[in-house]
């Protein structure tokens, strides 16, 4: 049976298969009342969860080596990080308030080699507004989003 609630489901699984040898999850904003990452099995050079932030009945679990730097709390919380938790596309707006998703500044480096890896998912460097990395998860600023707001559709 499929669950078509879309709060029941893990919003981040990684399954390794062989061969696989790097898990890296970093800059992620994921709000779920189920899982929120789940490495279901270890990367076989290295991994990282790195800067995400994470609202969940689990937020971080699985084969993990290497975790840091990210802020979880729960679903139920998660208003007074953001500016409108939902599960309902329209409504929800998860664009962090003002100083409540920021800490000391991410180590971005093992992910150089990743394409816009200094980028926010409106495509702002990590480090514009504050001059360091210090946002956790998908965006680099607080207050009112300047960019794309989620919504059914493809992304310009």
């Amino acid at each position: 049976m499929i669950n078509a609630n879309p709060s029941n489901y893990q919003a981040m699984l990684s399954q390794l298969h062989p061969g696989d040898t790097l898990a890296y999850v970093y800059n992620n904003t994921i709000y779920t009342s189920q899982q929120g990452i789940f490495l279901g099995s270890p990367a076989q050079t290295t991994d990282a969860v790195t800067g995400n932030l994470v609202f969940a009945g689990t937020p971080i679990s699985g084969s993990i080596k290497h975790e840091s730097d990210n802020m979880t709390d729960t679903v139920q919380n998660a208003s007074t990080y953001v500016n409108a938790p939902s599960f309902e596309l329209g409504v929800m707006n998860l664009y962090p308030l003002p100083g409540k998703v920021e800490g000391s500044p991410l180590n971005l480096a093992p992910f150089s080699q990743n394409v816009d890896y200094t980028l926010d998912f409106n495509g702002v460097p990590k480090d514009q507004s504050s001059g360091q990395r210090v946002f956790r998860g998908a965006y680099a600023g607080d207050g009112t989003n300047p960019g794309w707001k989620l919504q059914a559709g493809i992304k310009p």
